[in-house]
């Protein structure tokens, strides 16, 4: 042990501390409660085979609808601003990097200072060395400059050593964050399809209910035409004229309704209300779904839900920051280097004998010597951490609530399709036969008026239903996620906001990838949980 020697223990200490270790959890993706299989899919028309539904409207077979949804994808404004909000976050998390490595600065300045005449020195003066008396050429003198001038040159670090994790734990906190505000802009994807999708379908529907009404309208004028001309009672006639004032009433509402639907569609699109007539007025059916639908199972939401998926980084990101929080608990270390010239003459300031230099460091145990507050804010995190955890799973159950509700939809309005069909069609054969049997006289006019009702609201309810049928689609691919895994490569912002962007900042050098990526967040995806 003779040759031990100190130095040798001072540096395998100091590679140790720092090195650096990592307090807090590690992440553990919350478990997802997910069943095995959904409810709906036990029946022929939804079946639990894996699904693709990065472009689901093609399903409609329906060129307007595919025409709209790349528009509104090029142009929305909701998209965009997500967009920004993915290069606000990409920008943080290079910011986070730099607290990895040791932060320089340098400076240069020029110090005129005046000093106070009101100030007197203390001076000391030895006494001379010769002998008495003393001869005046060797008496010291005393002079005072009010003003100083110093001309400075310095360069500087600062480093503080992750000892405890806490720099690297803000680096996987900002990649949580990207990955949650990549899972937003996603999410925004999926939100844009539906809406587009299902405010065109509406408006379809809207409109064949306006030609059905007018189809009726039609009808009802023959039957008041034909009470008119019996004149056997004037209650006839009255009644007749009723119904169809009635009748032609609803037409400004659904008039109303349409042109309501058009202005959404124009918003979504982000243009301003106008006629969308010439864009979406090239076919008047409503788009028909499928009859057979493949949803998948359960656990695809987990990996497929950009909500679900942005939860869950929210879980990692609150974990992140759980560490940060015991990181600060334990002493921190600072090391600074300062190095730069300094002179009162600018002539002077290159000089050998300019040159100055500093090296230190500091260590803080404010964490410990508030240890209550410092534990309380730890609990504060792990609470919020716990809360995330919740609303994750909680996020997990409503998109499979979502799914269950859609696809039921979807289903029971499919089941009633035809039984609509054959109600609409009944009713216009009893109109025709009681229209025909009243002007024979050989029956009432109260046939005639319950059948003309009856032929209003069925061929209206079977309109509603075929419009329900494919909006509760729309709705069961929106809740499965779909819409937004279109390409992998569409880019975050359009050409003409990088032009914008580039105006007032220089982005050509922006640390980070300029296109989204396919899939979205980064992290191991959360396991599922059989319930």
């Amino acid at each position: 042990m003779k040759h031990f020697c100190p130095r040798i223990l001072l540096g395998t200490a100091s590679a140790i501390l720092l090195s650096g270790c990592m307090v807090g959890p590690k992440w553990t993706p919350p478990p997802g409660p997910v069943m095995e299989e959904f409810q709906a899919a036990s029946g022929g028309r939804l079946t639990g085979q894996p699904t693709d539904p990065r472009t689901w409207w093609t399903v409609f077979n329906d060129s307007t609808l595919n025409g709209l949804v790349d528009k509104a994808y090029t142009e929305n404004l909701d998209v965009q601003a997500a967009g920004m909000r993915i290069v606000q976050a990409r920008a943080a998390l290079s910011i986070n990097k730099w607290a990895l490595v040791p932060l320089p600065t340098a400076s240069a300045g020029i110090t005129r200072s005046k000093f106070s005449q009101n100030l007197s020195p203390e001076l000391t003066i030895n006494p001379p060395t010769v002998p008495l008396p003393i001869p005046p050429a060797i008496l010291p003198s005393v002079s005072y400059v009010p003003y100083l001038t110093v001309y400075d040159m310095s360069t500087a670090a600062l480093w503080e050593p992750d000892i405890w994790g806490k720099q690297r734990r803000n680096l996987r906190a900002a990649k949580a964050n990207v990955d949650a505000v990549t899972s937003e802009y996603h999410q925004a994807l999926v939100a844009l399809s539906g809406d587009v999708a299902s405010n065109y379908i509406k408006y379809r529907t809207l409109g064949q209910q306006r030609a059905r009404l007018e189809e009726d309208i039609e009808t009802l004028n023959e039957v008041a035409k034909a009470a008119e001309e019996r004149k056997t009672q004037d209650a006839d006639s009255a009644l007749a004229q009723t119904i169809l004032k009635e009748t032609q009433a609803k037409v400004p509402t659904l008039e109303a309704a349409q042109q309501q639907t058009e202005n959404a569609l124009c918003v979504l699109l982000g243009m301003p209300p106008q006629d969308l007539r010439c864009i979406i007025a090239k076919s008047s059916k409503i788009p028909r779904a499928p009859k057979k639908v493949a949803i998948g199972v359960p656990a695809d939401l987990l990996r497929r839900r950009p909500d679900v998926m942005a939860a869950g980084s929210q879980v990692a990101l609150e974990l992140e920051k759980l560490g940060v929080a015991k990181a600060r608990i334990y002493p921190s270390l600072s090391l600074f280097g300062v190095v730069g010239q300094r002179s009162t003459a600018s002539s002077q300031i290159f000089d050998n004998n300019s040159w100055r230099g500093a090296v230190g460091g500091s260590v803080d145990i404010t964490g410990l010597l508030v240890y209550p507050v410092t534990q309380n804010l730890t609990r504060a995190q792990n609470a919020r951490l716990q809360e995330a955890v919740f609303a994750y799973q909680n996020a997990v159950l409503n998109a499979a609530r979502e799914v269950e509700n859609s696809a039921v939809a979807f289903v029971k309005t499919q089941d009633q399709l035809p039984l609509y069909n054959k109600s609409a069609e009944s009713a216009s054969e009893a109109v025709k036969s009681s229209l025909a049997q009243y002007k024979e006289g050989k029956s009432d006019f109260a046939s005639v008026i319950v059948s003309c009702q009856y032929l209003v609201s069925q061929r209206d309810l079977e309109v509603q239903t075929r419009g329900m049928n494919s909006l509760s689609l729309v709705a069961m691919y929106r809740a499965l996620g779909g819409g937004w895994q279109t390409d992998g490569c569409r880019e975050i912002a359009s050409e003409k906001t990088k032009k914008e962007l580039e105006s007032r900042t220089e982005f050509k050098s922006f640390d980070g990838p300029t296109k989204l990526r396919p899939i979205g967040p980064t992290a191991e995806p959360p396991p599922a949980k059989q319930q």
